[in-house]
């Protein structure tokens, strides 16, 4: 629109253009004001001379005649900036050289950045719907999900969305921040993929070292062992060291309880404290007497009589006593191990339980008849050891003989967690960095802020 204007200013004052030359010779026609000769020539850089009639140099701005820098300031106003078919009375400029293909590369690009954004937040859509959906699905369907070939797809495509956007738009590549977030982005999916079962195989291809990628493997106390079962299929496969455990134990929330359950479905929970009890209709009241560790029996001459052992082992049990409508009491054992060998009260079910708290696993790793490092592997808290995560996933619950360790290859891990670091390093440089380093900026300058 600016352009269109001085275009009509120029009209207006009689100025034309001599197709003949390169470059341009403005002529004065008749006005109202008078007749003025050759005004000036311009070149497609700008004006070259400007003269009277006579040959000298004007800059008068008398009747008829134009300031020089009004005309030079329009004209390279004009000439300057892009674009084709740019006229004056009806006479394009003259093009430079390669115009026209700068013009075509510009236009290209142009949409090229503007397909990198619009797929950009169609990706980020599709992100948040496949997210909310998988949250719904639980976690099995959710790894389906996340590792099918659809979605496999989809990831390549965020991988060639980040590149294009580093490469088309100059921005992310100067502001370190934007750089240093969209490279934490590309680790944190590449890592990902390299995590899963085709980038376990792409690995191996590539590097000839062969990974398991997820095991499961089971020790007895006393014993080392380096099988494992890789699902699916019950394929056996080896590590290059050996996992021995030394103690499995499972630690208790304190103190147990005593479930009952009533012919009628009526459902106690009493606490296993000596002298606690409770009232069930038309069958009496059940108080607990007695509790042991480590339950065992010792025959007398008149009786066997129940006694807490110090010999070593665990039978958690618990002594009851039923005192009857009638005032007749019976006792009873109820043992938390082998519930099998409980005596119970006829119409009621009784078991002694304890929460867990968790379940440990002490553990040694040996290569070349080494022991190398000990551990004791909790929940949430596992081995690392060779490229492995050992993570304790299950046990003897009958009797506690042996432990159940899922391995984990943590191919990916590291990529992972450097693209977290950085992802954090770049959000606090792009939202706290930059301000603090504004603010100090100004007050050193003596700025009102």
């Amino acid at each position: 629109m600016a352009r269109n204007a001085i275009f009509g200013v120029l009209r207006f004052l009689g100025f034309q253009a001599d197709e003949t030359t390169t470059s341009l010779r403005y002529v004065c026609q008749r006005h109202s004001f008078g007749t003025v000769g050759t005004f000036g020539t311009l070149s497609n850089r700008g004006f070259r001379t400007l003269s009277d009639p006579v040959g000298n140099v004007s800059k008068r701005t008398s009747t008829g005649s134009l300031p020089f820098a009004s005309i030079q300031f329009a004209y390279r106003r004009i000439t300057q900036r892009p674009g084709t078919g740019t006229r004056i009375a009806g006479v394009p400029y003259p093009k430079k050289a390669g115009h026209q293909s700068q013009v075509s590369y510009k236009n290209n690009m142009s949409k090229a950045k503007s397909f990198i954004i619009d797929s950009a937040i169609f990706l980020i859509i599709l992100l948040i719907i496949l997210s909310i959906i998988a949250a719904f699905a639980g976690a099995r369907h959710a790894k389906e999900l996340f590792n099918s070939l659809p979605l496999k797809i989809f990831w390549v495509c965020w991988l060639m969305s980040i590149i294009a956007g580093l490469i088309a738009f100059k921005r992310l590549r100067k502001k370190i921040e934007l750089l240093i977030i969209h490279i934490s982005i590309l680790l944190i999916i590449v890592g990902s993929m390299l995590s899963s079962k085709t980038g376990h195989n792409l690995w191996e291809k590539i590097t000839g070292a062969k990974r398991i990628r997820q095991a499961g493997m089971v020790i007895f106390e006393g014993t080392k062992e380096n099988r494992v079962v890789v699902q699916p299929g019950n394929r056996i496969a080896t590590l290059p060291f050996y996992i021995k455990l030394n103690d499995f134990r499972i630690t208790y929330y304190k103190p147990g309880f005593v479930s009952i359950l009533t012919e009628d479905n009526r459902f106690y929970r009493v606490p296993t404290i000596a002298g606690n009890g409770i009232f069930i209709d038309k069958i009496g009241f059940l108080r607990i007497t007695r509790v042991f560790k480590n339950f065992k029996i010792r025959l007398t001459a008149s009786r066997p009589i129940a006694v807490e052992s110090s010999s070593r082992g665990k039978n958690p049990a618990v002594e009851l006593e039923l005192i009857k409508p009638d005032g007749q009491s019976e006792t009873y054992y109820i043992f938390e191990r082998f519930p099998a060998f409980s005596k119970m009260p006829k119409h009621l079910k009784i078991a002694y339980q304890h929460d867990i708290k968790e379940y440990i696993s002490d553990v040694q790793v040996i290569k070349n008849n080494r022991v190398i490092l000990t551990k004791s592997i909790r929940v949430n808290h596992p081995l690392h050891f060779g490229g492995y995560h050992f993570y304790q996933q299950s046990y003897d619950e009958k009797a506690g003989r042996y432990t159940v360790l899922l391995v984990v290859s943590d191919l990916g891990l590291n990529i992972v967690w450097a693209g977290y670091i950085l992802l954090a390093v770049g959000l606090c440089w792009l939202f706290y960095v930059n301000d603090v380093t504004n603010f100090l900026r100004n007050k050193s300058n003596g700025n009102q802020i």
